[in-house]
């Protein structure tokens, strides 16, 4: 499933550092960049399986509830649920740094959306910086290690 690309051995060429030899604290080993990747898509694809699997949960979460229809839980399912756990399986499936970086925008959309919210809708602050710090740190993964 996980398959390295092109990109990470050209990485690992000027990193390469041979197994068991001790890796100086000024140098970063060559999988770094991919295990960040791994760590923040399992975590996109666990926060994506939420409100994939449990809406009415997810949506109690984030103060939604469903109104005269269940409409509300369809939307959970699709763009709360099933769009990051297959943004996510793809990215994986793909294994390219460009498609690491495309949910690192997703997350720093999500994050914008918060900062707006926060100027207009007056949120509950403690749950925006929650969110939005999980948003903001994914971003911030993503896009640190597939765009430098």
């Amino acid at each position: 499933m996980f398959r390295e690309s092109s990109h990470w051995r050209n990485r690992s060429e000027s990193t390469h550092c041979p197994h068991n030899a001790p890796i100086a604290s000024n140098q970063t080993p060559a999988m770094y960049p991919h295990m960040i990747n791994i760590t923040a898509t399992l975590l996109t694809i666990a926060f994506g399986l939420f409100g994939f699997l449990a809406p009415r949960y997810t949506a109690s979460a984030l103060d939604l509830e469903p109104t005269k229809s269940n409409m509300g839980l369809s939307e959970m399912r699709a763009s709360v649920g099933g769009l990051f756990v297959f943004m996510g399986l793809a990215a994986f499936w793909l294994d390219h740094p460009i498609a690491y970086a495309m949910i690192g925008f997703a997350f720093v959309g999500a994050a914008l959306g918060r900062v707006v919210s926060l100027i207009f809708d007056k949120p509950p602050l403690a749950k925006v910086l929650v969110f939005g710090g999980i948003e903001a740190a994914l971003a911030i993964a993503f896009l640190g290690v597939n765009l430098s």
